[in-house]
């Protein structure tokens, strides 16, 4: 149930505004950070714009958070990567030479 209610964490938006919080508070812009900001740190009013549900403190899944925020973030430099491949495997030596 709670992964139903945190789908508009998997926004684009939602994740590049955590980035930024997390390094107005924190002075660092890591996804984990993000993730915090967006779960713990948000009031009505930011959480409604961002559509971040308030979830109750004992119903966190922070897990099923952060996974739907590092997708997005993974979706978005998709997007922005000029020369797609499979980021998750060893480029062989002449694939490599030409970065």
């Amino acid at each position: 149930m709670t992964e139903r209610r945190s789908l508009s964490c998997s926004k684009p938006r939602t994740v590049l505004m955590g980035l930024l919080l997390s390094l107005q508070y924190h002075w660092r812009a890591r996804l984990a950070d993000a993730c915090r900001v967006l779960l713990d740190e948000l009031r009505g009013p930011a959480r409604k714009w961002l559509g971040v549900p308030a979830i109750a403190q004992h119903d966190a899944r922070p897990d099923c958070v952060s996974r739907r925020v590092y997708r997005a973030f993974d979706q978005l430099t998709t997007v922005l990567d000029p020369y797609c491949c499979a980021r998750r495997r060893r480029l062989p030596h002449d694939e490599a030479a030409q970065h």
